[in-house]
């Protein structure tokens, strides 16, 4: 074996497999191609921070590149992506700039767009800034929050954390059940989809419809507050008319309960009466058709000269049937 000791021989084949096997798993852990060559292409955004040479980018949650470079254009960051060959991007796709974890570190994530375009994404290749989106700023939240943040005593703090912890303390079971219950409110929203998109479209006709008649609606405010104003201005005579109103129900209150007796006997009467009028009807319905000719004899009567007369027949005949309790029609 030429001096070679098969320790020797053995100790190199162990080394050999240990390092195909250590590259073998940080191309699956790295998921990159040893021998790929990779494309690169460019997204323009408005804010980069955070964001450093060699950060991931991921489409779909599997990293398919890195970050090459960032730099500085007509007021805009652009970023320059290294994609691994075999990573086919539509050209609609949205670039955004998240989180990778709670240590501040940023990645580039890729979405499915909707814009429709067709096609898929070559080297050189830029994304445009009305589709890529920019990371949430933590720094700007926490200086917007500063001042509260400041001005709240701590004890005051303390307080509201030991009333909440006192107000949960064994109620597991009633903030599970309401859990399960937001959780069931959400699946039927989900599940009646198709009916908000109706009523949200049926709503959207009807903002159009209003804002397209903008000028009634302001000359109906107008008119309303015109009204209103003069109601302003007449408030004493108002007041004084319902007092008069008041007084005037109270009276005629009075004089309904005073002549209760006499009320309830014209109601009977009339109700006799019209009992009468039902069971003559057809007595009536003749005498109504004859009136027009019997008016045309009085007339032609009458025409030779003023000296009929009419005489009134009493109208309470037993027969007739129509009186009331007390005889009179």
């Amino acid at each position: 074996m030429g001096g070679l000791s098969w320790t020797s021989i053995k100790l190199a084949i162990f080394t050999a497999v240990t390092v195909v096997v250590t590259v073998w798993i940080a191309t699956l852990i790295g998921n990159f191609q040893l021998f790929a060559e990779p494309y690169e292409i460019t997204a323009q955004f408005t804010d980069a921070t955070g964001l450093l040479k060699g950060d991931v980018v991921k489409a779909a949650g599997v990293t398919v590149g890195r970050v090459e470079s960032i730099e500085l254009e007509d007021g805009l960051a652009l970023v320059t992506m290294s994609i691994e060959e075999g990573n086919e991007l539509p050209a609609d796709l949205n670039a955004e700039v998240r989180f990778r974890n709670l240590i501040g570190q940023r990645m580039v994530t890729l979405v499915q767009g909707h814009t429709g375009a067709a096609g898929l994404l070559e080297a050189g290749d830029t994304i445009p800034l009305a589709q890529t989106e920019a990371a949430f700023d933590l720094t700007e939240l926490f200086n917007g929050l500063r001042p509260l943040i400041r001005s709240t005593d701590p004890e005051d703090i303390n307080t509201v954390t030991r009333a909440l912890v006192t107000a949960l303390k064994g109620r597991g079971g009633q903030i599970e059940s309401l859990l399960t219950n937001i959780s069931d409110i959400s699946d039927v929203v989900a599940s009646r989809d198709s009916q908000l998109t109706t009523l949200l479209r049926n709503l959207n006709v009807v903002t159009e419809d209003i804002a397209g008649r903008d000028q009634q609606l302001q000359s109906t405010v107008a008119d309303l507050n015109t009204f209103l104003g003069e109601l302003q201005a007449n408030k004493d005579e108002l007041a004084a008319a319902l007092v008069s109103l008041d007084a005037a129900a109270g009276r005629l209150g009075r004089l309904v309960d005073s002549n209760d007796a006499a009320i309830a006997d014209e109601i009977d009467d009339l109700a006799t009466l019209l009992d009468a009028v039902d069971d003559k009807r057809a007595d009536l319905r003749g005498a109504v058709r004859a009136l027009p000719e019997m008016l045309v004899g009085v007339e032609r009567v009458n025409s030779y000269g003023q000296w009929s007369m009419i005489h009134l027949i009493d109208a309470c005949k037993d027969d007739l049937g129509i009186c009331g309790r007390r005889g009179t029609p």
